[in-house]
C-alpha cells in the first residue's frame, strides 16, 4: 500500500471553475478527473471499510449448540429483548435444559480478508465465542477475546453471543488495537488517490439496488452506533461525511427513492452542518442505476427542492440527472419539464466498457469458445472501446445540446462477462463452454494490457468532451458464477484489499492517468512505427517502388530513360481516336482510382443529435484546412460524405481498408459496410454494395481533435494497401484506356465553376477529394498520360490567373513525358451562354464590357455572341503565349502545344465569328473541335415513341446522317477559313438518343436505355465512325468519344460501358469502338503476357500488374468474384422495409441475373412492399377508417364491426351506446331517425340566421355585407348608394393565375388553386417513387377522379414553393361523395372524426418536399369524391358566399378595371359545356366566370372578359347571357377576343393563323392572323349586342394589337370596317416600361445607376411609339388603352427558352425592387395619362419574381406597402389622377 503515497500529482477536473466545456478544444483541454464508486459494506467483506470489522457483521441469527459451542446449528425462534443498537439483551438461554441457545453472525465469508491476530472487545454481562476461521481463542479478561486467523475460508469469522447482555462489540486486527481511525487504512489508502467518492452502494442498498420500504424516515434510519452497517438500510450518514472529511474528497450522494421529503431534508441539513470545506463538489442524485422508465420526476424534483431549501444556491451542490444507458436519454427527459431540466448541473450515464460485446449476448455462438484465447478476448474488448467511443460522442453532444449539461460517468469500467442466465443457468450440455468463456474473460481482465485499454478509454472519454469519471467499484469479489446468475465476472478495480493495488492493471491505469501518462497502445497513426521508404537513384519516366523503377509504357532501362516502341505507336494516325474520361463522382460505376476517397462528394454537414434535415450547415460554415478536412467541429456538428452511392451493386465487394491520420472518429453508415476491426488510423471493413435506398459507402467525421485533426483519409480494397501510393489508378481503368491515343480531361477538370482560380486554390494530391475545386489534380492527369503514353487534352479554367497558368505550364513541362502532344482547351463549350455554360457566360460578360467585336457582319451576329466568342478566343491565345514562354525557358519543344477552340456543332455562327474577331486570335489556335452527336428524336410527330425496329431501321441513320452533315458543314468552314492550317476534331462524339429533353418520361428513358444496350448499336456505331472520319474534303484529325464508363439513366446513355464490371466482350459500343480502332491501326498492338488462369475463367478482364510487368490481376465482371473470378457472386438485394412492418418476413423471392432478390412475404391479410398495407371489407362502408387488417375505426355517427350501421347522426351527433340511434349535438333534434337542425334550441346558430333582401350585398349570418358603392338602409338592405374606393380611378389591373405556386391569396379554399391530378402507385406498395405514372384515367364532369385504378392513388399539389408567403393555418376539409383522402408534406392531419370532414394544420417550409400535397387513396365509384374544400380557418362559415381572401380584396379595391386574362381558360374550350364552373375541381386552368363576376360585383370594378380563341357562337352567347344576368348594372364591360392574337408564341396566335389561312384570308401568316382576329372580334360583339339589346352600350369591344407594329392596328380596325361594328370600341396595346430594352448581358454587367438613367432617357421614345397608335385610334374614331402596362424589365430569352444570362435575373429583380422605381412609375404613368387612355391595366398583381419576369406590383399578398415601391406608386397615381367624384 505504501506505493500509493509516491503519487506526486493528481489532476482535478476544472469544468466548474471555467464553466461547462462540452467540445474537446484540443490537447490543452482540461482532463477529467477520476472518482471511485465505493463498494457495498457487507458481511462478505471483500472490502473491509471499517477498522472495527464488526461493522460488516451479518444480521443476527438464532442458533444452538449441544457441545458447549464447539459447533453450532440453526434453531427455531425464541423470545428476545433488543437494544437500540441491535444487540440481543435478553433471551431464553436454555429453555429445555438439554442444549445451549445464542445469536450468531458472520463476517468475511468471501474468504478474502486479512489473516493474523485479531482481538474482540465488548461490553455487558454476557459472553461470546468465535468459530469459523478463528483459531487459538484466548479470553483475556471478561470482555476481551483474542484469536488468530491463519487461513481464510468462506466460513469467515463466526461470532456467537452465547450469553445475553453483550453490546459494543469491536472486532479488529491486533495491529489496529490502538487506532482511532474509523476506517481501515487499507481501504482509505486504496481510495485515497481519487478526487471524489460515490456512495451509491452505501446509500441505496446492496450493489446499488434501491430497496423499497427502507430508509423512509429520518427517525427510522440506522444510527451510527448500530452494531453493523451491513444490510439494506443506508450506511449511516455520519460515516459517509466522516470519510469525506477524513480524505478531503468530493462526494456523490444517491438518495433512496423511498426517502421521505423530511428524510431528504434532514440528510441535506446534516451534510450542510458537518461536511468540511475541503469538499468542493457535492453531487446529488435521486436513486441510481435507473433503467428505462426508471426516472421519477416527483421524487427527483422533491429532492432538488429539499436540498435547495437547505443549501440555497450553494455552488458546491451539483444536481445529477442520471440513467443507466445512453439509449435511455430521450426516455429520461420525457419525464421532466423544460423548467425541471434547468435545475440540473450534470447528466450521467454508466460507463460500462464493453457491455455491448458479443460475449454478453445470449445469442453468442458458444462454439467459438473452443479455440478462444485470452488475447482474443482482450482484442474484442479493444474493439468494443471504439464502439463505446461512438456512443459517448453521441451522448456528450445530446446532453450538451438538449440540456446544456456536461456528461459525467459512473461505474466506469469493464462490464464484460458471459451470459448469466443462459447455458449455465439452464444446465445446458454446453454450459462448460460458457463457463470457459467466463473464466477466459476474468483472466483477460487480469492481464497487463488492461492498464493500457483503460488508459485508452479514459483518453477517449476526455476527447469526446466527457467530465469526471467515477470508476466502477473499488473492490468486489470476482464471481465465476458456475450456476449462472447476475453480477458475474470481474467488475471492480481490485479483487480484494489484500492485493498490492499497484500490481493490479486497473489500479495502475488510474494512477497513471492521474499522473498524466498515456496508454502504450497506438492512439493515432502518429503512434505507429514508421516504415522507411527505399528511394531509387533515378527513375525518369517510371515509378519508384521499393527501390526499383517500374517504367512507363515505351520506356526501359534501369532509370526508365530509354525510349522504345510503346503500345500506342500502333494506334491509327490519320485520326487520333481518344476518349473523354468519365467524371469520378461517388455515383460513378467506373473503377478509376484505387483510393475511393478521391470520389468523395462535398461535405454534408449535419447535427450529431436532433437533426431534422439532411444538411444542417453549408460546408462553408466549417473551419476547413487547405486540404479540405475540418480543423475543428462545432458543438453537435459532424461532416459526412459518400464515396460510393447508388451503384446498383456494380462495384467490387470484399475486404476494404480505411486509413487516416490524425485523432478523431470516423463513423460508417449504411449496411454496405461492416466494420471488422479498428486500430489507430486504420479501419478494416467488409463492403457489400447494396441496392436498397440507403446504400453506399458513407462516413461521418464525428470527432476531430483540433490539435491533431483527422486528415488524409484513404479508402480502398485491402489488396492495394501496399501499392496505392505509387500506383493510384485501378488496373481495370488502365486496361480500359490503353488503346485511346488522346485523353480529354474535361470531366476531371471541374470547368463548370465560374470563379477565379489561382495556383494556390487548385486541387492538390493531398486535397480530400478530386470532385471539387479544379477536379482531379494535374499531377494525376499527367501521371495517367505518362503511364499510357497518351496525348493529354487539358481543359484549363477560364478564369485562371497568370500565376496558375505559369505554374501549370512548369509542371507539365517538367513532368509530362516528351513524346506526347499537349492539347489545351479553355473551359468547356464556351461558345454557349446561359444554363451550364459558365465559361461562355463569363466570356460574354467580359467581352461585352471590353467591347470585343468582329471585323464584318457585326449586324448579322448579336453583340453577345461577338463578345463571348472573341473574348474566349483571346483568352486561349493569352494562355498559350504564357505556356510557350514557360516551355522556352528550358528549350522545350513548343510545337507539342496544341490550342483547341471548341465550337458549336448545330450552328456555324460561333465558328464564323471565331474567324472574324478583331485581333485575329484564331491564328494562335491549332485545332477547332465540335460535338456532333449521333442524335435524333425518339418521338414521332404524334408524340408516340418509335419502336426498336423503327429506330434501328431508320431513326438511327437519321441521327448518323445529321451528325455527318453537321461535321461536314463546320469542317469545311474550318478548312477553308484557315486554308488547311487548322486541325479539325470532335471534342465529344458518339450516340446520344437520350431522354434529356423529357426526363420525367419513364417510357422514353427506358427506350433510350434499351437502344444503347441493343446489340445492333455495334453496327450503328461502326457505321457512324467509318462515315464520320471519311467525309470528303474534311479530314477528321481527332475523335474524342464521350465518355468512358457510367450508368445509363434519364440523363443520358453516353458511356461506352455501363460499369467497369460490365462484360467488355458483349458491350456493343465499347467493342465497336475498339474494333474500329483495330481496323485502322498501323500495326498489331503488342499485348503483355497473360498470366491469369483461363483468362479469369472468362468472367473478367486480365489487367496489368505494374510490379510484374505481366497481366496477372483479374478484374471480375459483375456476378463473379475471387482472386481469379473463379466463383459466382450472387448479390443479395433486400427489397424489404424494417422487419417488414412487423407483418411479414424478408425472404427469397426470385433471381434477376446475379441479383438474389429478397422481398417481404407478408402475413395473411397484409400486402405491399413492406407488408404495411391491409384491407377492410367494403372499405369500412366508407363510414370509417381501416386502421389494421379487418379492423375499422368508425367515424362519429356510425358503428358496427365494419361501420355498416348508420345511426342517423348526419355528422351532428354520436351513436348511442345501447342502441343504433343517435344522440344529437346541441342545436339538433332527432327527426325521422335523423339529426336535423332545430333552431328552437339555439336560434343564434349561424345556420338559423337570415337577412332581409340584401340588394347589392351578400348575406353573412344575419347581416348584409354591402358591395362597394352601396351601404345599408334602415332595414339593413344594401340599396343606398355611396362612394367606392375606386370612384374616379383611371388604372386597372391584370390578376395572376390561381395556381399553387402563387403567393396571391385569391381564394380561401386551397382546392381552387390545385394542380391537375397525377396518378401514382399506392403508398407503400413498392419501393419505387415515380412522381407521375403517365397512365390514362377517367375524370368526372367536374374534373374529379371517377374511380381509382388498382393499386393506384391520385395526388395533387394545392400549394408549392411559396416560400412561407402564405398564411400558416388550420384548414377545414370537407367533401361530398365517399372515399378516403390524406395529406402530406407541410400539411398534417390533426382531426379526423367525422365522415367526409377533417382538419389539417399547414406550416409551410422551404425544403424540397414543401407545400400541401393532397392524396385521394380510396373512392367509391358509385359515389365518387367531389366538391372538395380545404378552407382556411375563420372562413368556414363564409367561403361559399364570399370565396375571396379579405386581403386580396382590400388591395384591389382602388383599381378601376380588372382584366381577367390570367383567369381565363382558353385551351380546349369550344362549347359552353367545356368551361370551368364553380363546382369544377380546381380553378387552376381558369377561374369560373361566376367568380369573375362576383369579384367585380364586390369591388365595383369593371370586368375585362376574355373570350377563348376556340369558343364557338354558343359559348359566346351563353357567356353574354350569364354576364347580363349576374353582373351589377353600374359597370362597364370590356370584351376582348383571346389574348395577344398577334403573337404566335401563344396558342391563340397559332390558332388565328391556322383559321385565317384556312378561310383564305391571306397566305401571309401575319396578315391571315390579323384579319381572322378582326373578323372573329366583330362576330363576337354582334352576339353580345344581340343578348344585351338595350344595354349594349355597357359593352366595350377591345381590339388588341402589337405596340411595335402600328400597321397591324390599322389592318385590324379596317378589315371589313371592324371599327364600325359597335359604338364603343377600344384599340389596346401594351404600355410596358422597357427603359431602352438593354440586352440581358448589358443589364448583368451594369450598375443600377446606369440602368435607371436609361429609364429616364427612354420616356420620349416610348411616347413616340404610343402616339402612333393613338393617332390611328383617333383616325378611326375609337378609344385607346393599354391592356397591359407596367415594368417590362426582364430577359426575353429566359421567358422564351428558360435559359438565363448569368447575373441578369438577379439584376432585373434588384432593378424592379429598387425604391427609385417608384419615381420611374410616376414619370411613365403621368406620361400615359396625357394620352387620355380609356383603360390602363397594369400587369400584374401578385407574384414571386423570377427569371420569367418580376412583373408584379406585390411579391406576396401581405408584402409591406413601404417595400412594394411600384404598388405604392400606382396607389399614389390613382389618387393623383382620379377623376372628379360624382356627387
Amino acid at each position: 500500500m505504501r506505493k500509493i503515497f509516491f503519487i506526486i500529482a493528481l489532476v482535478f477536473w476544472l469544468t466548474n471553475a471555467q464553466g461547462p466545456v462540452y467540445n474537446f478544444s484540443g490537447n490543452n483541454h482540461p482532463k477529467p478527473g477520476l472518482g471511485i464508486n465505493l463498494g457495498t459494506v457487507d458481511y462478505a467483506m471483500s472490502q473491509w471499510v471499517f477498522t472495527n470489522k464488526f461493522k460488516h457483521a451479518r444480521e443476527w441469527r438464532q442458533c444452538s449448540s449441544n457441545n458447549y459451542w464447539k459447533t453450532y446449528s440453526w434453531t427455531g425462534n425464541f423470545a428476545t429483548t433488543w437494544s437500540d443498537d441491535g444487540y440481543p439483551l435478553t433471551f431464553n438461554h436454555n429453555p429445555y435444559g438439554t442444549s445451549f441457545f445464542g445469536y450468531q453472525t458472520e463476517l468475511g465469508t468471501n474468504g478474502i480478508y486479512p489473516t493474523g491476530e485479531y482481538i474482540v472487545t465488548f461490553n455487558g454481562q454476557g459472553n461470546i465465542t468465535v468459530l469459523g476461521d478463528a483459531i487459538n481463542l484466548n479470553y483475556v479478561g471478561k470482555n476481551r477475546l483474542e484469536f488468530f486467523v491463519n487461513q481464510t475460508t468462506t466460513k469467515g469469522i463466526v461470532l456467537i453471543i452465547t450469553k445475553a447482555n453483550v453490546t459494543d462489540i469491536d472486532v479488529r486486527l491486533k495491529r489496529d488495537e490502538f487506532s482511532t481511525n474509523t476506517f481501515d487504512k487499507d481501504f482509505t489508502q486504496a481510495i485515497g488517490i481519487f478526487e471524489a467518492l460515490r456512495f451509491s452502494s452505501w446509500m441505496i442498498g446492496r450493489e446499488g439496488n434501491s430497496i423499497s420500504n427502507l430508509n423512509q424516515e429520518w427517525s427510522t434510519r440506522r444510527p451510527v452506533t448500530f452494531y453493523t452497517q451491513h444490510g439494506q438500510k443506508m450506511i449511516s450518514i455520519e460515516y459517509i461525511i466522516e470519510l469525506a472529511n477524513f480524505l478531503k474528497k468530493d462526494i456523490w450522494l444517491s438518495i433512496p427513492s423511498s426517502a421521505s421529503t423530511d428524510y431528504i431534508t434532514k440528510i441535506a441539513q446534516y451534510v450542510f452542518d458537518n461536511l468540511g470545506k475541503d469538499t468542493k463538489q457535492i453531487y446529488v442524485e435521486q436513486s441510481s442505476d435507473k433503467g428505462f422508465n426508471g426516472n421519477n420526476r416527483v421524487l427527483q424534483m422533491n429532492l432538488v427542492q429539499a436540498w435547495k431549501s437547505v443549501f440555497g444556491n450553494d455552488s458546491r451542490v451539483k444536481y445529477v440527472l442520471s440513467t443507466w444507458l445512453s439509449a435511455y436519454f430521450e426516455n429520461t427527459l420525457s419525464f421532466y419539464t423544460e423548467q425541471d431540466l434547468k435545475e440540473f448541473n450534470f447528466y450521467s450515464i454508466a460507463g460500462n466498457i464493453g457491455y455491448g460485446s458479443k460475449f454478453n449476448k445470449n445469442g453468442y455462438n458458444i462454439s467459438e469458445v473452443i479455440d478462444l484465447t485470452i488475447e482474443n478476448v482482450t482484442d474484442v474488448i479493444r474493439q468494443e472501446i471504439f464502439k463505446d467511443e461512438l456512443s459517448l460522442i453521441n451522448q456528450v453532444q445530446k446532453s450538451a445540446v438538449k440540456l446544456n449539461l456536461p456528461l459525467i460517468g459512473y461505474n466506469v469500467g469493464f462490464l464484460v462477462n458471459a451470459p448469466g442466465f443462459n447455458l449455465r443457468w439452464k444446465k445446458d450440455n454446453n454450459s462448460y463452454l460458457e463457463q470457459k468463456l467466463e473464466d477466459l474473460i476474468i483472466e483477460a481482465l487480469r492481464q497487463p494490457i488492461v492498464e493500457d485499454l483503460l488508459l485508452d478509454y479514459y483518453e477517449r472519454w476526455w476527447k469526446v468532451g466527457g467530465s469526471i469519471m467515477f470508476l466502477n467499484t473499488i473492490v468486489r469479489k470476482v464471481d465465476r458464477c458456475p450456476n449462472g446468475g447476475g453480477r458475474c465476472g470481474y467488475q471492480s478495480i481490485l479483487e480484494n484489499l489484500i492485493q498490492d493495488p499497484m500490481s493490479v492493471p486497473g489500479y495502475r491505469a488510474a494512477v497513471k492517468w492521474l499522473n498524466g501518462e498515456r496508454s502504450r497502445l497506438p492512439f493515432t497513426s502518429d503512434d505507429l512505427p514508421k516504415t522507411s521508404k527505399i528511394d531509387c537513384t533515378g527513375c525518369k519516366w517510371g515509378v519508384c517502388y521499393q527501390g526499383n523503377c517500374s517504367c512507363f509504357d515505351g520506356y526501359t532501362g534501369p532509370n526508365c530513360d530509354i525510349l522504345i516502341q510503346k503500345y500506342l505507336d500502333c494506334a491509327p494516325s490519320s485520326t487520333e481516336y481518344g476518349v473523354n474520361v468519365g467524371g469520378i463522382p461517388d455515383w460513378s460505376t467506373e473503377q478509376t482510382f484505387v483510393d475511393l476517397q478521391r470520389r468523395a462528394r462535398k461535405w454534408i454537414v449535419q447535427k450529431i443529435a436532433f437533426s431534422t434535415k439532411w444538411a444542417d450547415w453549408d460546408q462553408e460554415d466549417v473551419n476547413l484546412s487547405e486540404d479540405g478536412y475540418p480543423k475543428s467541429l462545432q458543438l453537435n456538428q459532424k461532416l459526412g460524405t459518400f464515396v460510393t452511392r447508388d451503384l446498383n451493386a456494380r462495384f467490387p465487394n470484399g475486404n476494404y481498408l480505411c486509413l487516416y491520420d490524425g485523432d478523431g472518429f470516423l463513423e460508417f453508415l449504411f449496411n454496405d459496410v461492416e466494420i471488422i476491426r479498428r486500430d489507430a488510423g486504420r479501419i478494416e471493413m467488409r463492403v457489400n454494395h447494396k441496392t436498397e435506398m440507403n446504400n453506399g459507402i458513407y462516413y461521418h467525421i464525428i470527432r476531430t481533435n483540433p490539435s491533431n485533426p483527422i486528415r488524409n483519409i484513404r479508402i480502398m480494397e485491402a489488396r492495394y494497401e501496399q501499392t496505392y501510393q505509387e500506383f493510384p489508378f485501378h488496373p481495370t481503368f488502365l486496361e480500359f484506356m490503353r488503346k485511346f491515343k488522346t485523353i480529354r480531361f474535361m470531366p476531371w477538370s471541374n470547368v463548370f465553376q465560374d470563379v477565379d482560380i489561382d495556383w494556390s486554390s487548385r486541387t492538390t494530391n493531398s486535397f480530400y477529394t478530386f470532385t471539387l475545386k479544379t477536379g482531379v489534380s494535374l499531377e494525376k492527369q499527367v501521371h495517367l498520360c505518362n503511364i499510357l503514353g497518351a496525348n493529354p487534352w487539358f481543359n484549363l479554367p477560364h478564369r485562371a490567373s497568370d500565376d496558375y497558368i505559369i505554374n501549370w505550364a512548369k509542371y507539365v513541362r517538367d513532368n509530362l513525358r516528351p513524346d506526347v502532344k499537349i492539347y489545351i482547351e479553355i473551359g468547356n463549350e464556351c461558345w454557349g451562354s446561359g444554363g451550364p455554360h459558365a465559361c461562355g457566360n463569363y466570356a460574354q460578360k467580359m467581352g461585352f464590357s471590353l467591347n470585343y467585336t468582329i471585323k464584318s457582319m457585326n449586324r448579322y451576329y448579336s453583340t453577345e455572341l461577338q463578345a463571348r466568342i472573341c473574348y474566349h478566343a483571346r483568352t486561349g491565345k493569352y494562355y498559350k503565349d504564357l505556356i510557350i514562354k514557360v516551355f522556352k525557358e528550358t528549350n522545350q519543344d513548343t510545337n507539342r502545344i496544341k490550342l483547341v477552340f471548341g465550337s458549336q456543332a448545330a450552328w456555324s455562327g460561333p465558328t464564323e465569328v471565331f474567324f472574324l474577331c478583331n485581333g485575329d486570335f484564331h491564328q494562335a489556335y491549332d485545332v477547332v473541335a465540335i460535338a456532333p452527336y449521333m442524335s435524333a428524336s425518339l418521338k414521332k410527330s404524334d408524340g408516340s415513341l418509335v419502336s426498336l425496329e423503327e429506330f434501328f431501321n431508320k431513326t438511327v441513320f437519321d441521327g448518323i446522317n445529321n451528325a455527318i452533315e453537321t461535321t461536314k458543314a463546320i469542317g469545311l468552314i474550318v478548312k477553308n477559313k484557315s486554308e488547311g492550317r487548322l486541325k479539325f476534331g470532335l471534342y465529344e462524339a458518339g450516340p446520344d438518343f437520350s431522354s434529356l429533353t423529357d426526363t420525367s418520361n419513364t417510357k422514353l428513358t427506358n427506350l433510350s436505355i434499351q437502344i444503347h444496350r441493343d446489340s445492333r448499336m455495334y453496327d450503328a456505331l461502326r457505321y457512324y465512325l467509318s462515315n464520320l472520319t471519311q467525309i470528303p474534303g474534311v479530314n477528321l484529325d481527332i475523335y474524342s468519344h464521350f465518355y468512358t464508363v457510367g450508368a445509363y439513366s434519364k440523363y443520358g446513355c453516353f458511356s461506352l460501358l455501363e460499369s467497369s464490371d460490365s462484360n467488355w466482350e458483349t458491350s456493343s459500343k465499347y467493342k465497336a469502338y475498339l474494333d474500329h480502332i483495330d481496323s485502322k491501326s498501323l500495326c498489331k498492338f503488342e499485348e503483355k503476357e497473360l498470366s491469369c488462369p483461363d483468362n479469369c475463367y472468362s468472367r473478367g478482364v486480365c489487367t496489368p500488374n505494374p510490379l510484374t510487368g505481366k497481366k496477372d490481376i483479374c478484374s471480375c465482371y459483375f456476378g463473379a468474384q475471387g482472386e481469379q473470378c473463379e466463383t459466382f457472386n450472387y448479390i443479395k438485394s433486400e427489397r424489404c422495409t424494417y422487419q417488414c412492418g412487423g407483418h411479414g418476413v424478408c425472404s427469397y423471392n426470385h433471381t434477376e441475373g446475379f441479383y438474389v432478390i429478397f422481398t417481404c412475404h407478408c402475413h395473411l391479410g397484409y400486402y405491399g412492399y413492406g407488408c404495411e398495407l391491409f384491407d377492410c371489407p367494403n372499405e369500412c362502408n366508407y363510414n370509417g377508417q381501416c386502421v389494421d387488417n379487418d379492423t375499422c375505426s368508425c367515424y362519429r355517427g356510425f358503428k358496427g364491426k365494419y361501420c355498416d350501421i348508420d345511426c342517423g347522426c348526419n355528422t351532428h351527433g354520436n351513436c348511442a351506446s345501447n342502441s343504433n340511434t343517435c344522440v344529437c349535438d346541441r342545436g339538433y333534434s332527432l327527426v325521422n331517425n335523423k339529426c336535423e337542425l332545430d333552431c328552437s334550441i339555439d336560434s343564434n346558430r349561424v345556420e338559423c340566421l337570415s337577412c332581409p333582401d340584401c340588394g347589392y350585398g351578400t348575406c353573412l349570418g344575419n347581416q348584409c355585407v354591402c358591395w362597394a358603392g352601396f351601404t345599408n338602409d334602415m332595414t339593413g338592405s344594401c340599396v343606398v348608394k355611396t362612394q367606392s374606393p375606386n370612384d374616379g380611378s383611371k388604372i386597372g389591373i391584370n390578376l395572376n393565375g390561381v395556381v399553387d405556386w402563387s403567393p396571391q391569396w385569391a381564394f380561401v379554399d386551397l382546392v381552387k388553386q390545385g394542380r391537375e391530378w397525377i396518378i401514382q402507385h399506392m403508398d407503400k406498395l413498392n419501393n419505387l417513387y415515380i412522381w407521375s405514372l403517365n397512365e390514362n384515367f377517367n375524370l368526372t364532369s367536374d374534373k374529379y377522379p371517377a374511380f381509382i385504378p388498382y393499386q393506384r392513388k391520385f395526388v395533387t399539389l394545392l400549394q408549392r414553393d411559396v416560400f412561407g408567403k402564405w398564411p400558416n393555418s388550420v384548414y377545414h376539409v370537407e367533401f361530398d361523395g365517399e372515399g378516403f383522402i390524406d395529406f402530406q408534406f407541410d400539411a398534417k392531419v390533426i382531426e379526423r372524426k367525422e365522415k367526409n370532414k377533417m382538419k389539417i394544420s399547414v406550416n409551410l417550409t422551404s425544403i424540397r418536399d414543401n407545400g400541401v400535397l393532397l392524396k385521394i387513396i380510396k373512392i367509391n365509384p358509385k359515389n365518387p369524391i367531389r366538391n372538395l374544400r380545404v378552407v382556411m380557418n375563420g372562413f368556414e362559415d363564409t367561403y361559399q358566399k364570399i370565396p375571396f381572401h379579405p386581403l386580396f380584396l382590400e388591395r384591389l379595391k382602388q383599381f378601376k378595371t380588372i382584366r381577367f386574362m390570367p383567369w381565363t381558360q382558353e385551351k380546349g374550350v369550344t362549347k359552353w359545356s367545356d368551361r370551368i364552373t364553380t363546382t369544377t375541381y380546381s380553378q387552376g386552368n381558369g377561374v369560373a366566370l361566376e367568380y369573375q363576376i362576383l369579384l367585380c360585383n364586390l369591388l365595383k370594378t369593371n370586368p375585362w372578359f376574355i373570350v377563348p380563341y376556340g369558343a364557338n357562337d354558343e359559348y359566346v352567347t351563353e357567356m353574354a347571357k350569364l354576364v347580363l344576368s349576374q353582373l351589377r348594372k353600374d359597370l362597364t364591360i370590356y370584351v376582348e377576343y383571346t389574348n395577344e392574337a398577334w403573337n404566335d408564341f401563344f396558342d391563340s396566335g397559332k390558332y388565328c393563323i391556322e383559321q385565317g389561312i384556312k378561310l383564305g384570308l391571306s397566305n401571309d401568316k401575319v396578315i391571315a392572323r390579323n384579319l381572322f382576329y378582326s373578323k372573329r372580334s366583330t362576330e363576337i360583339i354582334n352576339i353580345w349586342k344581340s343578348v344585351f339589346k338595350t344595354e349594349q352600350n355597357r359593352i366595350v369591344l377591345v381590339l388588341g394589337s402589337f405596340s411595335l407594329m402600328p400597321e397591324m392596328s390599322t389592318r385590324i380596325l379596317s378589315y371589313q370596317n371592324a371599327y364600325l361594328s359597335h359604338s364603343r370600341i377600344m384599340l389596346a396595346i401594351t404600355g410596358y416600361i422597357s427603359c431602352g430594352s438593354p440586352s440581358a448581358a448589358f443589364v448583368a454587367n451594369s450598375n443600377l445607376d446606369t440602368l435607371f438613367q436609361m429609364c429616364d432617357s427612354d420616356l420620349t421614345k416610348h411616347k413616340e411609339i404610343t402616339q402612333k397608335h393613338v393617332n390611328i385610334a383617333r383616325s378611326y374614331n375609337v378609344s385607346f388603352g393599354f391592356y397591359e402596362s407596367g415594368s417590362g424589365l426582364s430577359e426575353l430569352q429566359a421567358i422564351m427558352t428558360g435559359y438565363e444570362t448569368p447575373g441578369a435575373t438577379e439584376k432585373y429583380i434588384a432593378w424592379n425592387r429598387d425604391s427609385r422605381m417608384y419615381q420611374v412609375y410616376r414619370n411613365y404613368y403621368k406620361m400615359f395619362d396625357e394620352f387620355h387612355l380609356s383603360e390602363n391595366c397594369h400587369y400584374a398583381y401578385v407574384g414571386i419574381p423570377s427569371k420569367y419576369g418580376p412583373w408584379y406590383l406585390l411579391e406576396h399578398q401581405n408584402q409591406s406597402i413601404q417595400e412594394a415601391h411600384r404598388y405604392r406608386a400606382i396607389l399614389d397615381l390613382i389618387n393623383d389622377t382620379r377623376l372628379p367624384l360624382p356627387k
